[in-house]
């Protein structure tokens, strides 16, 4: 759950068009699982990078709406999100 959990801290904070690299994405136990796991349900592509690093480009404008839902979606493991259908 660590992994995810600050892959959403550091995504929120970039901005649209903001790129984000990450060293030991092969290298280190549980990396690469991380961001699979963040980015499966987004439509940012992982990019491999030479020596071990990945690199993600952060597409478009997200409201806080979103914004609410990447960070609970990451605390839950991906196990869900918040409602906002109004009642």
């Amino acid at each position: 759950m660590r992994g995810p959990w600050r892959l959403c801290s550091f995504f929120i904070r970039t901005c649209p068009r903001g790129v984000l690299i990450s060293h030991d994405y092969l290298l280190a136990k549980g990396v690469k699982a991380a961001f699979t796991e963040f980015f499966a349900n987004k439509p940012e592509p992982v990019m491999e990078l030479i020596d071990d690093q990945c690199m993600i480009v952060k597409l478009g404008e997200r409201g806080p709406v979103e914004q609410l839902d990447l960070i609970q979606n990451a605390s839950l493991g991906g196990r869900g999100t918040l409602s906002h259908e109004a009642h």
